[in-house]
């Protein structure tokens, strides 16, 4: 049998190498044609994240409407035809806008969670740290309730001076979305605490006291519930509204169709006996509602709306 001059391996080597080299290059300097994400061929380096608009908050104060922009780390004041009039710029992400009627709060960053308090006009009066990435912030009477996802915390702000009263470790994991009752709070964490392989598996709802800040009540929501987003109760303060997911992960993926895996749904609860009525799945028969996310009631309590991410 004949062996292959070196030569020519070494040959077929360079050839082979200026064609992998020739393809990476075209490759990059296309970008990302999957996701749509330019990269910029400048030492290596990709383009900067901040440069990006990512709205991910939106509420109304006055005559106005302002934006929260997470990776632009923006929160923009709009007009309600949509003309931008000012910007408030962070050095760092921004999680989520809310207000109290009165004042703007910013929820910034992720280790380094802070609340921004703000006022109509954007301009800074004053901040407090609190937990890992702050997401939501209601206030009832003279303090402020923040869920900080990853810390698994509610921090308890003083209006008065903006420091922290309180932090309440929450009865499940990541609490991502709050909504008040009269007195107390309902927070809604984002995932389950127990494993799959167990029999029964929930994301759980936390109700608050705010008269002691502690937590009086774990509510665990229908078994596979999972990927909450949202939460809100109905004017009348009978409802609470959360959306999520379902996952059947106790059958076997042997079909993708009629929700075979996962189920987009909201969760009504009953605020009066503290229990779970039903969960309403939202998908159709043969199209589904992917990734259920903000939900809201009307001001005449008569119509449910849930956005879907997906």
């Amino acid at each position: 049998m004949k062996t292959m001059p070196k030569w020519r391996v070494l040959l077929c080597a360079v050839v082979i190498l200026a064609v992998v080299a020739l393809v990476v290059v075209v490759m990059t300097l296309r970008g990302d044609k999957n996701t749509g994400i330019p990269v910029t061929v400048s030492a290596g380096v990709s383009g900067d994240l901040s440069s990006y608009t990512s709205i991910n908050g939106l509420v109304t104060l006055g005559d106005h409407l302002y934006a929260s922009d997470e990776t632009g780390r923006h929160i923009y004041q709009l007009t309600l035809t949509g003309a931008l009039m000012k910007t408030y710029t962070s050095e760092r992400q921004i999680n989520n806008v809310t207000t109290d009627g009165t004042s703007l709060y910013a929820l910034e960053g992720g280790l380094d969670g802070t609340v921004v308090k703000l006022s109509s006009e954007l301009a800074v009066e004053a901040t407090a740290e609190v937990g890992h990435t702050p997401s939501d912030l209601v206030v009832v009477a003279d303090k402020a309730y923040v869920a900080n996802r990853f810390s698994g915390t509610v921090s308890v702000l003083s209006l008065s001076d903006m420091t922290v009263r309180a932090t309440i470790a929450i009865d499940g994991r990541e609490p991502i979305a709050l909504t008040t009752v009269g007195t107390d709070v309902y927070v809604a964490c984002h995932l389950p605490d127990e494993s799959t392989d167990e029999s029964v598996m929930s994301a759980n709802i936390n109700v608050i006291s705010t008269t002691s800040d502690t937590v009086t009540k774990t509510i665990p929501m229908v078994n596979g519930s999972s990927g909450v987003k949202d939460i809100c109760v109905d004017p009348a303060g009978e409802r609470i509204y959360v959306s999520h997911i379902v996952g059947r992960y106790a059958y076997p993926t042997t079909q993708l169709d009629r929700a075979w895996i996962n189920s987009n749904c909201f969760t009504i609860l009953d605020t009066a006996g503290g229990e779970i009525l039903c969960t309403v799945l939202l998908d159709e028969v043969d199209q589904g509602a992917a990734n259920p996310w903000g939900i809201t009631v009307s001001e005449d309590g008569k119509t449910l709306c849930v956005a879907l991410s997906g």
